[in-house]
């Protein structure tokens, strides 16, 4: 990694994920903080059911279970918002900056309608209207009543993107989740296409 360059490019990059132990995503149920409502639904919840395990079907993760892939990441700079491509399923995410209308009347959807702000040198995003089933890839169930946070720091001297992301849902959550990642730069990251394909 080593200190970004002096480009005036700041988030606007390709970052690669810092491996952890294990990732969030992929914590089984009783890692969270559920209800009894969650309780139930992570136990009748089948790995090798693709109903169930979607990513069986190549169906991409929605918010927030697609933020703890190990895949690179790419933020872009466009009028009024930011592009955020992962590799990961070949997701594209639109964080809007300046938000044209009210998120209670866009229609749900797995990534949710995302708004994002400058803190100095921090991206605040806040996500809502989602309408994805699961928080993360272990069956522990989301409503659409979430709440995501998702705070993005450039750290310029050390090359890294400090990343922390905050989950509140009164319906399956008893408190909000709270989880820490932290991406890398390099000069010879690239993205890829990752081209899910169902195994016959």
């Amino acid at each position: 990694s080593g200190p970004l360059p002096d480009d005036g490019r700041g988030i606007f990059r390709i970052w690669t994920r810092e491996r952890a132990v294990e990732f969030w995503m992929l914590q089984a149920g009783d890692y969270y903080p559920l209800t009894e409502a969650a309780e139930i639904a992570v136990a009748s919840w089948d790995e090798e059911d693709p109903a169930d395990n979607q990513i069986l079907q190549c169906i991409p993760p929605g918010m927030p279970a697609i933020t703890g892939d190990p895949h690179p990441t790419e933020f872009v700079e466009l009028d009024g918002a930011i592009e955020l491509r992962q590799q990961a399923f070949d997701v594209v995410r639109t964080i809007h900056l300046e938000p044209a209308e009210d998120p209670a009347s866009i229609d749900p959807s797995p990534l949710g309608y995302s708004i994002g702000r400058w803190e100095d040198n921090t991206l605040i995003v806040t996500t809502t209207r989602v309408n994805s089933p699961y928080l993360n890839r272990r069956g522990v169930p989301m409503s659409e009543a979430a709440e995501i946070e998702e705070q993005f720091t450039v750290d310029a001297a050390n090359g890294h993107l400090n990343y922390v992301l905050t989950v509140t849902d009164p319906e399956y959550l008893s408190e909000p989740v709270i989880e820490e990642i932290r991406w890398f730069w390099s000069e010879d990251a690239i993205m890829q296409r990752f081209d899910c394909a169902v195994s016959g």
